[in-house]
């Protein structure tokens, strides 16, 4: 599954899983969905595998976060390019 993803998560397409790669499961059906970076698997466990309250998450952080001047002493920001890039996938989903 890494391999087919190339080496890279599917969400976040960090080549950097964290402290290991998770092989993702649906926690009602028990089904394998993918392997994902450690943030990512957190992220899906804490938003209880919602779709809504990601996509809520994302449009509040669309709202109030991304600035395309980025602020001096904010450690990982993400640069304005991939935030340009994030916007891109979010209009194509």
């Amino acid at each position: 599954m890494i391999e087919k993803n190339h080496w890279l998560c599917p969400i976040c397409r960090t080549d950097n899983p964290g402290r290991w790669w998770a092989i993702d499961h649906c926690h009602r059906t028990g089904k394998v969905r993918d392997v994902i970076c450690d943030k990512c698997n957190k992220m899906l466990g804490l938003a209880n595998d919602d779709p809504c309250r990601l996509l809520s998450a994302a449009t509040y952080l669309i709202k109030h976060g991304l600035d395309r001047n980025p602020v001096e002493g904010i450690p990982n920001r993400p640069k304005p390019d991939e935030e340009w890039e994030f916007e891109a996938q979010l209009e194509e989903a």
